[in-house]
């Protein structure tokens, strides 16, 4: 049996991606290679506060992914998700019946099946975070599940962009002291974000980097030198945790029978039916590029939409696109 579709990737892309190929009664697999659904929200950020989806005011990334999976039709059976799965192998072979490429995937758990397209849609792949020092330390955190652990607590903030003024801007109301520590004086992030830190007392500090530790006891750091990038000088900082939001190295899917064209940054460039330049090989949200693309929440659920809306006439020979609704 030659399924319709796999989904590669169960982040928000991937589980908008179901959810449209159910309402065109598509057969295939969703595999996800972590234990849930979600994909970096659910993983790095569960916590933070989404404000730029349409009809809603704000939800927190985990509600925002859990509200995504409960609207599956999960009675429909035609396609099936399969979580702690990846793929190891992904072969073409031309079926001259079906006048197209057909995609035989070897999974992770030993079983294979074939299918007529497949939709990447794993984000930046294999995350590793950006360290601030190679040894691990238990008070320095890379991600963060549980913001009770920061109650009264002194805590220094790494980064420069979003995800770390919004992690002073959560943080600050629960936490004795927050700092935010970025090498330039210019910040990547939103400025309403860093204004809003600058009104609940986050200490602010540039242009400062770590230098080095000068306390540790039982794996957790105490204090630490902050190096000032421009005269050198030195600080000393007490903490309880340190957050570190310097983004991460990712590790894509590569497979030896796959020539996917990539642009340097590793991301599959796609043309406007988000096909890339392999035929029935589809991306969208964070794995793939275009020109003009824009990455956030929305334009990923849209990227999606217009993958499987393009499979649809593929799957059905279509004549016309069917419009989504």
């Amino acid at each position: 049996m030659i399924k319709d579709l796999l989904i590669i990737g169960c982040g928000p892309a991937g589980l908008y991606a179901w959810k449209m190929a159910q309402n065109f009664n598509l057969t295939g697999d969703v595999v996800e290679s972590k234990a849930t659904y979600g994909g970096q929200v659910t993983n790095l950020y569960p916590s933070k506060e989404i404000f730029n989806l349409p009809a809603i005011k704000s939800i927190t990334g985990k509600e925002a992914m859990d509200e995504m999976y409960n609207s599956l039709n999960h009675e429909y059976k035609a396609i099936e998700c399969h979580f702690n799965t990846s793929v190891l192998d992904i072969k073409i072979t031309f079926n001259k019946e079906l006048e197209n490429n057909t995609f035989e995937v070897l999974f992770s758990n030993n079983l294979k099946y074939v299918y007529k397209t497949i939709l990447f849609t794993d984000g930046m792949g294999l995350l590793l975070p950006i360290k601030l020092i190679d040894k691990d330390f238990d008070n320095v955190l890379y991600k963060y599940t549980n913001n009770n652990i920061f109650k009264g607590k002194n805590v220094v903030i790494f980064g420069g962009g979003d995800s770390a003024i919004d992690c002073s801007n959560e943080l600050a109301p629960i936490s004795n002291s927050v700092k935010l520590v970025h090498r330039r004086d210019e910040f990547r992030g939103m400025k309403s974000g860093l204004s809003n830190a600058v009104k609940s007392n986050v200490d602010v500090m540039t242009p400062y980097v770590f230098d080095k530790i000068i306390n540790e006891k039982n794996n957790k750091i105490e204090k630490i030198a902050l190096k000032n990038v421009l005269d050198s000088s030195t600080i000393n900082v007490d903490l309880d945790y340190a957050v570190v939001h310097y983004g991460f190295k990712n590790q894509n899917l590569n497979f030896k029978n796959l020539e996917v064209l990539k642009n340097d940054l590793g991301k599959m460039v796609v043309d406007n039916k988000m096909q890339t330049s392999i035929k029935g090989i589809f991306a969208s949200g964070d794995c793939c590029d275009y020109e003009g693309k824009i990455k956030n929440l929305v334009s990923c659920v849209y990227e999606s939409l217009v993958a499987i809306v393009n499979i649809d006439k593929i799957i059905n020979n279509k004549n016309l696109l069917n419009k989504g609704w």
